[in-house]
């Protein structure tokens, strides 16, 4: 069995690297359900609360590099789409939350 915390499988499954501007790729749909076969609802919005700052602070470094060449760029759109997903994961999490 995978021994990895919560947070860095939720990292994990957000770093894939997929491009969908709107909603969640399934790949991504998918793996959190298969997650949510081992961890309860509360568990994974909870990781998810914890991880939401530690990436923002991240992208905001990112932020102030993008400019400067292009990976750096590359890199700051990479986190702001792991932002993208884990909002998107999250409200899909309270939603299902809320009508059980």
């Amino acid at each position: 069995m995978d021994q990895k915390p919560l947070e860095q499988k939720i990292k994990d499954i957000i770093s894939i690297s997929l491009w969908q501007f709107e909603g969640l790729p399934e790949r991504i749909t998918n793996e959190f359900d298969v997650l949510l076969t081992t961890y309860s609802c509360d568990e994974v919005i909870l990781a998810i609360d914890s991880l939401m700052p530690k990436l923002q602070i991240e992208e905001a470094r990112a932020r102030e590099y993008a400019g400067n060449s292009g990976m750096a760029g590359e890199y700051h759109m990479a986190i702001g789409m792991q932002l993208y997903y884990l909002q998107q994961c999250l409200a899909l999490l309270r939603g299902q939350q809320s009508t059980t």
